[in-house]
């Protein structure tokens, strides 16, 4: 009997997903439509990258930014980003072939910038097979609209990184 490996075609989960971008005042991220070609199970793992808080006492703004680095497929599973720091929030969702699935990250601050990781895998009792790359989708979470301190902050952090 021949080891299951990442190159066992038989075996590899297709997914196909959609991390929606952040609606105004819903404090969540919608991740729908998730389905897979055979079982699987898909990580996902919610960092937050970049935080603009203003005192409404002060008028005051401050910057938060972490470093952001790609974690690895174990550490998704583990619920850790690339630093091994815990992440803000962490879903594992497990599929049967064909089904389609949906959550919702909660709770979310806005004025910030959230990154979503993601990779899947084969479940197997002992450990799981991924598959692929880690994924990457940034997620926003502002009014553009109606905030522009938080606007000359973002296009203030965009020029130190190009300088």
């Amino acid at each position: 009997m021949a080891a299951i490996t990442a190159s066992t075609p038989a075996f590899q989960p297709q997914v196909s997903l959609t991390i929606n971008n952040y609606v105004s005042s819903s404090y969540k991220i919608s991740v729908t439509g998730i389905v897979a070609n055979v079982p699987s199970s898909v990580y996902f793992i919610l960092v937050s990258y970049k935080n603009i808080t203003t005192n409404q006492i002060t008028s005051q703004t401050t910057i938060t930014i972490r470093p952001l680095l790609a974690p690895t497929a174990d550490q998704i599973a583990s619920c850790t980003d690339g630093t091994g720091t815990p992440a803000v929030q962490c879903q594992r969702v497990v599929m049967q072939a064909g089904a389609t699935y949906s959550f919702a990250f909660t709770n979310i601050v806005e004025n910030s910038v959230y990154v979503v990781y993601y990779t899947y895998a084969n479940e197997y009792p002992e450990r799981p097979v991924f598959y692929g790359n880690v994924q990457t989708k940034h997620v926003f979470t502002v009014n553009f609209e109606n905030n522009t301190q938080f606007l000359i902050a973002i296009l203030l952090i965009v020029l130190a990184m190009i300088i």
